[in-house]
């Protein structure tokens, strides 16, 4: 019974403090999966470009139109109308070469992302959180234990096991959710992005830049959440000797759900702080 409830507890704590590092939270777009980056921007040259390039075409004469309304409501007036439509061309301009060059503006935005959840992976490989948590200070405590006691931890041990898995399960689902959204963003930008010269419609390639840095930063804040779950386990564990026993497995449980919900929350998160829709 010793071995079997000894194991249950090396599992889930391998789980808590491995569960960062095995979901490619930190990859590129490119290296995450070669084919679908290879796909997105298949899709992305070969036929969101060309209807791109024709909504901007549009925006841009719809611009021209504008300005010459508005020189002629001024009266007139070659310095003014030569001054306004040079900042039209000059914008549809950075448009053409924003579109052209989307993808290396996208995995820039992204890399940002990865630098900071490398810098904050590098406290877990100098050993602040290995340390954190020992199996024989979690397990000294039942020692004392009589056997049928230690039959109902065992039980109960389970039932943390199952809902431990079932949190890594839903973590890697959603950062694969993730980078599904980023490939779909990456296949469609120069869509929004032709929008840009447009006064009116300017709002949609603004709001995509922010919906796209939100979903990068989604990515740090997943990796600290799963970082961060060590921590709480640790309070769990410091607080058994009041506590007791039981209420120690309780938070395991209860921390296993609230990691399922943090990371659900993420991408609320991310949006909240980037203000992207």
């Amino acid at each position: 019974m010793d071995n079997a409830i000894k194991g249950e507890l090396k599992f889930i704590l391998d789980s808590i403090l491995n569960s960062a590092g095995t979901n490619s939270i930190t990859s590129s777009l490119s290296s995450w999966s070669k084919d679908l980056y290879g796909f997105a921007m298949a899709i992305q040259t070969n036929v969101m470009k060309p209807v791109g390039y024709t909504i901007l075409a549009l925006f841009a004469l719809l611009e021209l139109y504008r300005i010459s309304e508005q020189v002629e409501a001024m009266g007139g007036g070659s310095d003014a109308g030569v001054r306004l439509i040079s900042a039209a061309l000059v914008k549809v301009a950075f448009c053409k070469i924003a579109m052209d060059s989307m993808s290396l503006f996208m995995n820039a935005i992204l890399q940002v992302s990865i630098i900071l959840s490398k810098g904050i992976g590098k406290l877990v490989s100098n050993g602040k959180i290995s340390g954190l948590i020992s199996l024989n200070d979690i397990y000294q405590p039942i020692t004392k234990e009589s056997f049928w006691t230690k039959l109902m931890i065992w039980l109960v041990l389970i039932i943390v096991m199952l809902i431990t898995m079932l949190a890594g399960v839903l973590v890697n689902v959603v950062v694969t959710g993730r980078f599904l959204q980023m490939y779909v963003f990456l296949a469609v930008a120069p869509i929004p992005i032709s929008t840009m010269p447009h006064h009116e419609f300017s709002g949609i390639a603004k709001n995509f830049f922010k919906s796209f840095m939100a979903v990068s930063i989604q990515g740090t804040l997943i990796y600290m959440v799963q970082l961060f779950y060590p921590f709480l386990v640790k309070t769990a564990f410091a607080n058994m000797a009041s506590a007791g026993l039981w209420s120690m497995i309780a938070s395991l449980l209860g921390f296993s759900i609230l990691l399922i919900f943090a990371v659900f929350q993420t991408n609320a998160w991310a949006k909240s702080l980037t203000t992207a829709m």
